[in-house]
């Protein structure tokens, strides 16, 4: 499998995660988070971790972080 595939492979997990920012809680959304999201990027680190693009795994992996984020300091 390609870096390429798994990029896109997480953009869709990250994705699928902002529509469900305004209804679901905090807990929730990490819950969310670690099944979309955090075991593709476990994944990828085995073996990608060393490719010239895995910098662009970390970017998306920062953007969805950011995403949850933003919605904590919303309820606080």
């Amino acid at each position: 499998m390609s870096c390429r595939s798994f990029l896109t492979k997480l953009s869709k997990a990250g994705f699928a995660i902002i529509p469900l920012f305004n209804v679901l809680n905090l807990e929730t959304l990490r819950m969310e988070f670690r099944a979309y999201f955090h075991s593709i990027v476990v994944y990828v680190i085995i073996f990608w971790s060393n490719a010239t693009n895995s910098f662009k795994v970390f970017k998306l992996q920062k953007r969805v972080i950011k995403i949850i984020w933003s919605r904590t300091k919303s309820i606080l």
